[in-house]
């Protein structure tokens, strides 16, 4: 849970700017701008949501487009086929999220258990299995499980004063860092730094701008070392070795 809010990180950051004055249209701007900025940098562990049964029931045979996509949803992150009804527990089938799934033209159906892969069709909406999927229609119960980033709460003058509902104040160093370098492009202040891009294609970043992408990189790294887990003898391979973490969705494969 976050103590800081927006407004915090302006005020702050307005110091460092001769106090510059900022309205109540320019504020909210740059406020959501840098919230976007870091949401879309990484799948942050605080911007990540579970739905099981996805659409509420249980998929039925045949079945390639599973409808019920979370309207907050903003991108796919991880997912998996879940069977329920084996009187042993359950069985899992771990699904790889890609960009692109056609949809499947030949009169056949697969097993939950062949399957692999996964997308996201906006424009259905829907998520999307590689083939249609055979269901043993009484007996069989599978569901659709996933993980997903939620889209951010937008930054207006209305919400500027509250709290940050989900990124929690680990995070304010970052979101300071990126209003500050905002606030000198604002101000033409010629500490705001820049892109550069050298012969190679290498891009550098300097100034306050700076600051800000490698505040982000760092917090990418300490995230992605936070939520390292150990390999069971159950993965086969070396006991004690690192594996990438389930909720991640193969990020850190």
């Amino acid at each position: 849970m976050a103590n800081y809010s927006p407004q915090n990180a302006i005020d702050s950051a307005q110091e460092f700017v001769k106090g510059i004055p900022i309205d109540t249209v320019i504020g909210p701007q740059i406020a959501d701008i840098i919230q976007t900025t870091i949401w879309n940098f990484y799948p942050w562990q605080f911007s990540i949501k579970k739905a099981t049964k996805v659409g509420g029931a249980f998929l039925t045979d045949g079945v390639q487009d599973i409808s019920g996509v979370p309207s907050d949803m903003k991108s796919l992150i991880w997912c998996r086929l879940t069977r329920t009804d084996l009187p042993d527990g359950k069985r899992f089938r771990e699904l790889t999220p890609v960009e692109r799934l056609d949809p499947f033209d030949e009169p056949v159906k697969f097993d939950y258990t062949l399957h692999e892969f996964v997308s996201y069709v906006p424009e259905v909406p829907a998520f999307r299995l590689e083939t249609p999927l055979r269901i043993q229609t009484g007996t069989e119960l599978t569901q659709l499980d996933i993980e997903y980033q939620q889209i951010p709460t937008k930054l207006v003058s209305g919400n500027l004063s509250t709290p940050f509902p989900l990124m929690t104040d680990w995070y304010f160093n970052t979101f300071f860092d990126g209003v500050l370098w905002r606030l000198y492009v604002f101000a033409n202040d010629r500490r705001q730094g820049g892109m550069q891009i050298n012969k190679q294609g290498l891009v550098t970043y300097t100034g306050q701008m700076g600051c800000f992408y490698n505040s982000l990189i760092e917090q990418a790294q300490m995230e992605r070392a936070r939520y390292v887990q150990l390999r069971y003898p159950a993965d086969g391979g070396s006991l004690g070795g690192n594996r990438a973490p389930r909720t991640m969705g193969g990020w850190f494969s």
